[in-house]
């Protein structure tokens, strides 16, 4: 009998275990989800700011082309 019920109780203690490994797992995979989500709004964000310096430099390469031309050089 004894032998039976420490059979069974290691049993019960693999199972939870495992289902303890599953939980702790599926925390993970969420937030490695999440740090992925975070790096895609993070390029998103960085690819804007390019674009707005590229702008920049576009607007002040227009603007020295017009002092130039003011100036008639």
């Amino acid at each position: 009998m004894n032998k039976e019920k420490r059979e069974k109780f290691k049993i019960q203690k693999g199972s939870q275990k495992k289902e303890e490994e599953s939980k702790f797992n599926e925390v993970n995979k969420i937030q490695l989800i999440q740090l992925i989500q975070r790096q895609e709004l993070l390029i998103i964000q960085l690819n804007q700011l390019v674009k707005r310096e590229e702008t920049v430099i576009i607007r002040k390469h227009q603007v020295g082309q017009l002092i130039i031309h003011l100036l008639g050089l």
